[in-house]
């Protein structure tokens, strides 16, 4: 039910009608809807309303974070395997916490991100192209399209990408890459083309929920950091077009993101990270992996993300869990000592 009413919503967005949302500890999905009656595919003088219009790209973002994706893809899948975080619960160590893959939380990224995410990536490219007055949100589109999609070749491989009608097309990931660097060329070439042209830079401000200062120049900013972040994925496996655009990413006028106050995270709208909420469940602690790493190099922000152990002799340490342990729904939970997730830093 909460998918189905989010796609409903989405669609409204588009005719005009649309509203904040929020995530709160232990809830799904709230989403608030104002009355506003814009033409589908009119250009309206309002930017108001114009931006009511425009929201759902801004939502893919959060969307894809929101606690449905976060605890299934998040928690169970990829937290786990990259070594950030472990889950303690007894009764979830029979399935991915020891390699017994649970289909329906392994599928819950694709399933969710082509059911409702990435079709208002295209909603917005099938609706928006050719206005000029829409180049910058259509600059937004695209790189947000990268940073939705890179997440998916990294977590499954192959994929399909622009192609998402009768004929799909499936991506491999050398393919995808290449087309992720073309998307962000395209993205920001659209925003600076709109900005060149008189476009306010503080267009989206009112619904921007990922940047800090709400500006098209920061999201050229971004672009140019989710530039380099994808350069690096490939070093490895062809060092030369990573060092292309790497150089070009740090030599763009506009820079890469630096300073601790240029962080691109969903905030605002009484926003709570989803991270937060399964934390809330007791479910997100460190994992060992992440132990080793944080005490070994001595690394100052280990108790920035995490809490400290409450095993006695050991509450000034910081403590991992290890994946892969024997236990089984019923056992006692014994790790529940260990190092948890520092909402304080992290919410």
């Amino acid at each position: 039910m909460f998918l189905r009413v989010f796609q409903q919503t989405n669609a409204e967005l588009l005719k005009g009608r649309g509203g904040g949302f929020r995530v709160q500890r232990g809830e799904r999905f709230r989403v608030f809807r104002k009355s506003q009656s814009v033409k589908r595919g009119a250009v309206v003088a309002s930017a108001h309303e114009e931006g009511l219009r425009l929201l759902p790209i801004f939502r893919v973002a959060a969307y894809h974070y929101v606690f449905f994706l976060e605890f299934f893809d998040e928690s169970l899948l990829d937290d786990m395997f990259s070594g950030y975080f472990m889950d303690p619960i007894p009764k979830f160590m029979k399935s991915n916490a020891c390699y017994n893959l649970n289909s329906g939380w392994t599928n819950a990224a694709w399933q969710c991100t082509y059911g409702y995410v990435y079709t208002e990536v295209q909603k917005a490219e099938k609706n928006f192209y050719g206005n000029d007055n829409l180049k910058g949100y259509l600059g937004i589109t695209e790189i947000l399209k990268v940073e939705l999609m890179h997440r998916i070749a990294d977590t499954y491989g192959p994929l399909v990408y622009h192609q998402l009608g009768e004929t799909p097309r499936v991506y491999g990931q050398q393919e995808a890459y290449t087309r992720f660097f073309a998307d962000l060329d395209e993205g920001q070439q659209l925003i600076r083309e709109y900005l060149d042209e008189g476009g306010d830079n503080n267009k989206f401000k009112e619904y921007d929920m990922l940047t800090n200062g709400k500006t098209l120049k920061e999201w050229l900013k971004f672009a140019n950091s989710l530039r380099l972040r994808l350069a690096m994925r490939i070093s490895n496996v062809d060092a030369t077009l990573a060092k292309d655009q790497a150089t070009k990413a740090l030599n763009d006028n506009q820079g890469v993101l630096e300073g601790a106050r240029e962080t691109i995270a969903v905030m605002g709208k009484n926003y709570i990270n989803p991270l937060c909420a399964v934390a809330g469940w007791g479910e997100v602690y460190m994992n060992a992996s992440m132990e080793s790493i944080v005490n070994g190099y001595e690394d100052p922000r280990g108790k920035k993300w995490y809490n400290t152990a409450l095993l006695e002799g050991y509450q000034k340490q910081l403590l991992g869990i290890p994946i892969g342990l024997p236990m089984k729904d019923g056992d006692a939970n014994i790790y529940s000592f260990c190092s948890s997730l520092n909402t304080s830093t992290i919410g």
